[in-house]
């Protein structure tokens, strides 16, 4: 029981974190995103639905619509009325007499004449004539006046083997006097129902007349139990791209919010910490005191920072002391005199060294030398107060001092002051020939920095006055001038 409400309670410090920030970076971003997604994809599952049921409505709404309008009465009474005049105008003699001879342009002017004295105007729209014998094709065309034989427009000459043509050839081997059959409409490019009359002279078949419905399918079931069966006229409908409109827009307006959402929460929570670390870590380069980005963040990026934080300071502080190593003195008085050497700037240097540790080593114990030095290393980086002004560990027991703009009477000054703070902390060293307690010596140069000039040169030189200054008693300190070979104490 105890074990089931520790998981619990860790599961509910594990969402909490998550969602005030304090959880890891990975872990957030995925469940925004997630989150994100899922909202999203509702959006467009619920937008599509609705479209669709609005085409699903319309369609359905058009198909009920034309199968109300044409309902049985009224479809068998306009059937009946169009098979009447379509049998007139096939029984026609004079129709029957163009039938017979097709080239004979007199009775095609009369069949012309005959057809639209029989048919009404909405009928001759879709009527086709074909004969029998050459496969041709004719339509009418109300517009061409009716003296004029060119009124019947010749399409050509139909296919047997198109399937589009299928209509024709059932109504020609039909035994039945009128068919109902679906055909290709090559004047509009559509399917049609076509209702078709066969015309006869003396028993022989000399070609059909077809009047095109407003339908292009047609479909016939039988009644159960009867004789009888039913005929369902209805027209597809192409289904129109543009209803799928609205959902297209829906979804990309979607996808690119998403986008954008994503972009920003991804710019939020991983590259805008980024660009700050990677920015902090610019200046650290140049400002060794830049303080870097994340240190105090508890997630991925916090992890980052403070590890990079320990390399950085094991890289250019040393371990022991607290403050910069050799390698990170070198790189900042290289930087330090680079920028002296434009307008030809003052650096005083010094070298300081610990008076006799060895032997205070050999007294007291590597922890007591351990801690003598870290104290010494304390007090000596307490004396430099300006921001540009370091102290490093040179190496075993020696220090450096850099100075940079400062001249050789302010060099004297910290250096006097160096020697009173060290000897201020009293720390027993009965080993020591110079005092009974810990004392440094300090050898100490200054000069003009030009680009000429190497950071080697001016340790080089303290280093000769630290030698003078442990020769001659040690406790004290001793300057050189950088550019001349004299002593002055």
């Amino acid at each position: 029981m105890v074990g089931e409400i520790m998981r619990l309670a860790r599961r509910k410090s594990a969402l909490r974190h998550t969602f005030t920030g304090r959880g890891t970076v990975l872990a957030r971003f995925r469940i925004y995103n997630i989150a994100l997604l899922a909202v999203a994809f509702f959006i467009m599952t619920m937008a599509l639905l609705f479209v669709l049921y609005n085409v699903a409505w319309r369609m359905s709404h058009e198909l009920v619509s034309g199968y109300a309008a044409t309902h049985a009465d009224s479809l068998n009474a306009r059937l009946s009325s169009q098979t009447t005049l379509l049998e007139s105008a096939a029984r026609s003699p004079v129709v029957v007499n163009w039938l017979s001879d097709e080239n004979n342009e007199e009775r095609k002017q009369l069949a012309h004449q005959e057809l639209l004295a029989i048919l009404p105007e909405p009928y001759t729209h879709n009527l086709r004539v074909v004969f029998s014998d050459s496969l041709n094709e004719y339509a009418i065309r109300r517009h061409i006046p009716a003296r004029n034989a060119d009124g019947l427009w010749l399409f050509g000459a139909l296919t047997p083997n198109a399937l589009g043509n299928a209509w024709y050839f059932y109504a020609l081997a039909s035994d039945e006097e009128h068919t109902l059959t679906v055909g290709w409409d090559r004047a509009q490019q559509r399917e049609r129902v076509w209702l078709n009359s066969r015309v006869v002279r003396d028993g022989v078949v000399l070609g059909v007349i077809s009047m095109g419905l407003e339908f292009s399918n047609i479909a016939v079931s039988p009644i159960r139990l009867t004789d009888r069966s039913v005929a369902i006229l209805y027209d597809s409908l192409p289904l129109d791209m543009q209803m799928f409109l609205p959902i297209t827009a829906a979804m990309v307006v979607m996808m690119l919010t998403f986008a954008l959402i994503s972009s920003i929460i991804s710019f939020k929570l991983i590259f805008g910490p980024l660009d700050q670390l990677i920015y902090s870590l610019k200046r650290l380069k140049d400002d060794k005191n830049v303080r870097i980005y994340g240190l105090e963040r508890h997630d991925e990026f916090g992890h980052l920072s403070n590890t990079i934080q320990d390399l950085f300071t094991q890289a250019y502080y040393d371990v022991l002391t607290g403050i910069r190593n050799r390698r990170s003195m070198e790189t900042q008085l290289k930087q330090a005199m680079e920028f002296l050497a434009r307008p030809k700037g003052t650096l005083s240097l010094l070298m300081i060294d610990v008076d006799y540790f060895k032997k205070y080593n050999d007294t007291y114990g590597h922890d007591k030398g351990d801690a003598c030095l870290h104290a010494v290393a304390q007090v000596l980086a307490s004396c430099t107060t300006r921001s540009n002004d370091f102290v490093a560990r040179y190496g075993g027991e020696e220090f450096v001092v850099v100075l940079p703009n400062t001249g050789e009477a302010g060099a004297r000054i910290i250096a006097q002051k160096l020697l009173g703070t060290v000897r201020s902390l009293n720390i027993p060293h009965s080993a020591s020939p110079a005092a009974s307690y810990v004392t440094i010596s300090i050898g100490i140069t200054t000069g003009i920095v030009t680009h000429k000039q190497y950071w080697t040169d001016y340790v080089k030189r303290a280093d000769e006055a630290l030698y003078i200054s442990k020769r001659d008693g040690r406790n004290k300190y001793t300057f050189l001038n950088f550019a001349q070979n004299r002593v002055q104490p």
